[in-house]
Formats: structure tokens, sequence, C-alpha cells
């Protein structure tokens, strides 16, 4: 139907918030050659579901009418979708729009459908997830996983959504990341610790969004809610030297290992990715896979090597091979959820300059 563009109305809050000008006029030169070739949606109200700028571009020519198809009983949710869908598909959004989009059309799914726990493995769960909203936009989980990331951050600080490409944003944002995990490590050389809110009270320090927290992991990983934690990083003390609080007994790691891994594992949701840096003695005789297999974790082929090459030194006689690496065990709850990235076996960084901790790994 023919629908006078002035009787349109159009939706204050809208996916699309940046508007590419030349693509507009572009858009209008077509209309002016060749016609109107797809019709925008309205609702019983008139008021814009999918179209905009085909309307911007229909204005630009002077045009009073515009082919229109009305779309009766739409409730918000069904426009706010179907505006994404028709947006989400098109090359010019922003990546700030883009992300936002994508963020917005997981939160509409599960205030209709319910919030599920994340994870790969998580779609036979009730409600909606990550892994359901990156198959409905035919996407990898990781990207969506990214996109809402970056979405939440943006919200945080606006100045993340200001850079020429999506690329150069999530770098930006990972820096910012690094600098936050940096201070955080700093702060543990204070004196005063603020106790944690809660039944159970730790010490902790709060950077922004991030907390660390300084307690007995087992103790801790009580009080965490089950299928909240995506990604686990741990160095048990392996008592390849003798430890002050653990002695030098290797069985007491292990089984201290054994624990944690155990009561961590309802913590943690379907797909969630583990790293375990661990001693080369266990990992040559088998001990850690053996050790994740019992617990329940899906171990990946490929172990991964932190290379520190001037961290070993060589004096006579060479009886050894000079230690100069860290290996480090990658596994999984379940099937594990995809990298963000292409990630190698042998990865090397530099040691941080001051230690607060002996364990103390590189940010990166």
């Amino acid at each position: 139907m023919k629908l006078p563009i002035k009787q349109i109305q159009i939706p204050q809050q809208r996916d699309r918030t940046d508007v590419d000008e030349k693509k507009t006029d572009a858009l209008a030169e077509s209309l002016r050659l060749i016609g109107q070739i797809q019709p925008i949606v309205v609702d019983n109200d008139l008021t814009l579901i999918c179209g905009w700028r085909r309307v911007q571009a229909a204005k630009m020519l002077g045009w009073a009418d515009i082919e229109a198809v009305q779309r009766e009983d739409v409730d918000e949710w069904q426009r706010k979708v179907m505006e994404f869908e028709e947006n989400y598909q098109r090359e010019d959004l922003s990546y700030e729009d883009e992300v936002n989009a994508v963020a917005n059309l997981h939160e509409l799914y599960q205030q209709k459908h319910g919030k599920a726990l994340d994870g790969v493995g998580g779609a036979h769960k009730k409600g909606w997830n990550v892994a359901m909203t990156a198959q409905l936009l035919g996407s990898a989980v990781g990207k969506v996983s990214q996109d809402m990331q970056l979405a939440r951050a943006i919200k945080q600080n606006p100045a993340l959504g200001k850079f020429k490409t999506k690329a150069q944003a999530v770098g930006a944002l990972k820096r910012q990341q690094e600098l936050v995990a940096r201070t955080l490590m700093a702060s543990l050389g204070g004196t005063s610790i603020a106790p944690s809110a809660g039944p159970v009270r730790f010490p902790f320090r709060q950077h922004g969004l991030c907390q660390l927290v300084h307690a007995d992991c087992i103790e801790r990983i009580e009080t965490i809610p089950d299928s909240s934690v995506h990604c686990l990083l741990t160095d048990p003390p392996w008592q390849v030297q003798f430890d002050a609080q653990f002695g030098s007994d290797p069985d007491t790691g292990l089984q201290l290992t054994k624990q944690m891994l155990l009561a961590v594992h309802p913590k943690l949701v379907d797909g969630a990715l583990g790293f375990l840096f661990c001693a080369t003695k266990h990992l040559m005789k088998g001990t850690i896979y053996q050790l994740l297999l019992g617990t329940g974790y899906h171990v990946k082929e490929q172990i991964m090597l932190w290379y520190k090459p001037k961290v070993a030194h060589s004096m006579q006689p060479y009886r050894e091979v000079k230690n100069d690496y860290e290996p480090i065990m990658v596994f999984s709850k379940g099937i594990s959820r995809d990298f963000l990235k292409p990630v190698y076996a042998v990865q090397e960084f530099l040691l941080p300059g001051r230690k607060i901790h002996d364990a103390q790994k590189p940010v990166e």
C-alpha cells in the first residue's frame, strides 16, 4: 500500500544511531533511478518497524508517499526483533550499533524465554543462552560473547565506541582489562583490605568491575553460585621444592588439586575452559592427565608451554636439560567453547618486573 510519509511514526529508540549520510544519498539515488523495491514495515499505529533509511532517502527526494506493508498485532518484542534482523544483515551498521544490537537481541530472547546458564553445552537447559543467540545469527559463540562484552564495556566507557574499527575497540578494551589486572595485583601490596559482603566474609580488593579475593580456595569456592564461572586459571602448589605452607610431599599438592577440581566443577558453566599450570614431572608421568579425567573434565590433546628463556641458569656439570618453560594443561567442563582467536601451544611473555606473589603470572 501507499502510505503518506508524514503519517509514519518513528520510534525514539532504534538500533541504528550512526547513519552514513553518503550511503543514504546513494540509496536516495537508487530510489530515484529504479524506484522502491522493498517496502517498509509499519504496525497498526503506523509506527515504523523496518525501513528507517528508506524513509529518510524518500524524504530527501521529496516523496509524499512510500510503499509500505502493515503488520497487525505486532508487540514490542516482535518489533525489536524484526528491526534487529533487518539492520543486522546490513554492512553499514557502526560497530557500536552492531554490538549493542547483538546484546539487545540476546536480552530480548532472554526476556521471552528466560535466562539460561551460558555455555556451549547448555542449549538443552530451559531458557536462552549465548550459544542460542550465536546459532540464531549464524555466528560463532566466541564472536557473540565478545560483542556482548564490548557492548557492556561501551556503556561503562563510551570512548570505546569512537574508534574507527571494532578491532581497535577490542584492542583498547583488552589494554583496559590488563591495566585493571595490574592495578589489582599492585593493590595486594597495600595494608588495608576490605572484608567481602555475604554470609562468608573474605578480604578483597575492588577496582571497577573486577574484584580480587584473598582466601582459602576451597572455602571461597563453596560461596560461588553454581554454573557461573566461565574460565578457570589455576597454579596449585606442587611441592616440587619445599613449600612453607604445604610442605614438600607431592601427594599433598595432588590431593589439594583434586579437592579443588571437584569443588569447582559444579561452579563452571558447560563449555568453560580451564588452564592448569603444572610440574613437568607430574606431566611426564601422566599424573595430571589422569587427575583431570578422574574429576570429570575433558582434556585437550595439546599442552601449552610458557617459554621462559632467561630463568634457567646453566653451570657445570651439565647433566640435566635446563627447565626454561612451564607446562599448562588445557581442559574444559564438557565440550569446550571456541577460542576468540587462534591460540598457539608455545607462548612467550615477559616476567613481571616486581612480583607480588611467588606464582604470579604475566597479565597477558
